[in-house]
């Protein structure tokens, strides 16, 4: 389905490539196409074509009306680009979220907050009464993820409540958990 401006102009969105051989940048080349898939193969068919190429990256694309579209919605197979590091753009929470999970020692942050007997509320049992307790790792986790998905959805800043810190630090989402702390003024 072909997809046409006010103007009844067909809608293309242009696609930015840097190409690149021995770890150089040494081109740049513009194509406009329906669709990101379309302008991988473009970038792909220069890559085969000139021996010189060995790699290259997508920057965010543009509609042919000039709107620069950062944070639009990609296809997957632009987002997976993204998160693998071969285009320009924000890494998807799925992908940072399961970077984190695999990162965090879980088990660890457990075990400590047992030795310690840090205890969240965790709501009320069938009776009304407050339900206080070392959380299970799976609760933890829960709360680490609901933290995570808020403040990737804000874009920046920190949100910390439980022990727990999230946050984005130099384009970095983050996830940490305090014992203890101090400042002065």
């Amino acid at each position: 389905m072909l997809r046409l401006n006010k103007d009844k102009t067909l809608k293309m969105t242009e696609f930015t490539f840097r190409f690149y051989g021995n770890e150089k940048h040494l081109n740049t080349r513009t194509f406009h196409a329906e669709t990101i898939e379309e302008a991988y193969k473009m970038a792909d068919n220069v890559l085969r074509q000139t021996p010189k190429y060995d790699d290259w990256e997508c920057l965010p694309p543009k509609t042919n009306d000039g709107i620069f579209a950062p944070n639009a919605v990609l296809p997957d197979a632009h987002q997976q680009m993204i998160d693998e590091g071969y285009a320009e753009g924000k890494k998807s929470f799925e992908y940072l979220s399961k970077e984190i999970h695999e990162q965090f020692n879980w088990e660890r942050l457990h075990k400590a907050m047992t030795a310690v007997n840090w205890c969240w509320s965790l709501g009320t049992d069938k009776l009304g009464k407050d339900n206080i307790g070392v959380p299970s790792i799976e609760t933890i986790k829960n709360h680490a993820y609901a933290l995570l998905k808020e403040v990737y959805d804000l874009g920046k800043g920190s949100i910390s409540t439980g022990g727990f810190s999230a946050g984005w630090d130099s384009s970095e989402l983050y996830l940490v958990f305090t014992f203890e702390e101090a400042s002065a003024g």
